[in-house]
């Protein structure tokens, strides 16, 4: 009787500690589930901030590419605009030159037709110079501001390269641990289970 109850009680033992394993695999393998369902979601709104950041990326390098060429552009303007009053100014020099004193105290002079001409001459050229230098000062308002303009963009895109390194780097690694796993080892767990169920007890 005694045996009896003893083989019993270790049947009993042995379905209670199966019962339990199979409980405690139950709750592992549904929580490992959802924690692999979790951070698939994770992992997909990792990769659309990364597409989103990326596509801002290549917006913000065209703008950056634009605002260069327009610095240069304005900087060759404002050389030509500079050439332009150099060249004024050396032509006043020789129309200062050519200037006399007896063709001023002496106005029935010959020459009093050129002075006229020479004296228009100077006045156009005072008047380029003033306008390549009043352009030349705007030019130079316009390319502080396009300088800003391209600060703004280099900040905003080393803010941009910054999130997608935090993005890259993010990445969930249990996730891409276990789906690694799965894609090596289905085809032998596969066969493993058709042998177990299928094979010899």
């Amino acid at each position: 009787m005694q045996v009896l109850l003893l083989k019993l009680l270790s049947w009993l033992g042995q379905k209670l500690i199966a019962a339990a394993l199979i409980v405690l695999i139950a709750l592992a393998g549904y929580g490992l589930w959802l924690f692999l369902q979790e951070e698939g979601m994770n992992e997909k709104s990792r990769l659309a901030r990364l597409q989103e950041t990326v596509a801002r990326r290549e917006q913000l390098q065209t703008a950056q590419a634009a605002v260069e060429r327009r610095i240069a552009a304005l900087r060759a303007e404002i050389e030509t605009q500079k050439s332009r009053a150099q060249q004024a100014e050396k032509v006043m020099a020789s129309l200062r030159e050519l200037e006399s004193w007896w063709n001023q105290w002496w106005p029935w002079s010959a020459k009093k037709n050129q002075q006229t001409a020479n004296a228009e001459q100077l006045k156009k050229m005072e008047a380029l110079k003033q306008e390549a230098a009043g352009r030349g000062a705007e030019l130079q308002r316009t390319i502080s501001e396009v300088l800003w303009q391209k600060d703004a963009i280099e900040n905003a895109l080393r803010r941009a390269e910054a999130e997608i390194g935090q993005l890259e780097a993010s990445r969930s690694r249990v996730r891409h641990y276990a789906l690694v796993a799965w894609e090596r080892t289905r085809w032998w767990i596969g066969l493993a289970l058709a042998s177990y169920f299928l094979g010899p007890t």
